[in-house]
């Protein structure tokens, strides 16, 4: 299946040095991107995962051309179009950098917005940077053009509840703001995550999808109620990997994302990612692609 997420890599700082180390990740068929990857390591403010780290905030990546990305030939070999690097905070310590990798190699509408709120300049989110696929790039001059109150809009409510929010129809929900113009782009699903950051700002990564390029095959939202991980979101085809509730569970208890291959009958990878609200872990996002 053709997915929007292509891979998805997690940085880790190291115990010893101010250095982020590899910490895993899922690359499909993107062998010669992995091998890469596994070896590499970032300074503050190097690279795209340095990058995160030293402004100490998501960092949008428009295409493989900018000179802080080191696999920039790697990457557009393996068909990636733009990336994401989400610095994960509790309090003031990073406690790892995701990096996820996506593009449309069939050439469907897509978006990946990244909203932010400073508080210092105004109460509403507004949008921080953004890259479309094709016949999608209309929807970033309304975007630009749009403040978001807490609980408005997609973006909006994920902000409001600290939580993923899944939209499956934007042109048929009332509470997606450009559902007109989301519909004349060919865009149907849209995954709103925040993005636990240090200090007073706040962020929201937006996923914009057509039916025919999904997100991720399957995507799951676990929270803790009485006592237990119970699965809230379930949007895609049922998949089972057998390592996953322990990977769950290893993501919620000390909040740094774990990785499946694809296992015998299944093959789809699978990330979980910890979200964190108030210093602790509140969710976790599983996507299988």
């Amino acid at each position: 299946m053709n997915t929007f997420i292509k891979a998805a890599e997690c940085w880790i700082p190291s115990p010893d040095q101010p250095l982020l180390e590899f910490g895993g990740g899922i690359f499909g068929l993107h062998r010669n991107f992995e091998s890469i990857s596994q070896r590499l390591c970032f300074g503050m403010g190097e690279g795209l995962p340095g990058q995160a780290w030293e402004q100490r905030r998501p960092i949008l990546l428009k295409d493989f051309d900018d000179q802080h990305f080191r696999r920039g030939a790697a990457a557009k070999s393996a068909g990636f179009q733009c990336a994401v690097a989400l610095p994960c905070y509790q309090g003031d310590r990073l406690k790892s950098v995701l990096v996820l990798y996506c593009g449309d190699t069939s050439g469907l509408p897509s978006g990946l917005e990244l909203w932010g709120n400073d508080p210092r300049i105004t109460s509403d989110l507004t949008l921080r940077d953004a890259s479309y696929g094709r016949d999608a790039q209309n929807l970033e001059p309304e975007a630009k053009d749009t403040y978001l109150p807490r609980g408005t809009g997609l973006p909006g409510i994920a902000w409001q509840r600290d939580a993923v929010v899944y939209m499956a129809d934007l042109a048929a929900s009332p509470r997606f703001l450009r559902g007109e113009s989301a519909a004349q782009a060919g865009l149907q699903t849209g995954l709103a995550i925040p993005v636990a950051t240090e200090g007073a700002q706040a962020f929201v990564l937006t996923i914009l999808s057509a039916k025919q390029t999904p997100i991720a095959r399957r995507m799951e939202g676990w929270v803790l109620k009485d006592g237990k991980l119970q699965c809230e979101l379930a949007q895609g085809e049922p998949l089972f990997l057998a390592s996953a509730a322990t990977l769950i569970q290893q993501a919620w208890d000390d909040g740094v994302p774990r990785f499946a291959h694809g296992e015998e009958g299944v093959s789809a990878s699978m990330v979980a990612i910890p979200l964190l609200a108030d210093g602790a872990v509140s969710e976790v996002l599983v996507l299988y692609c």
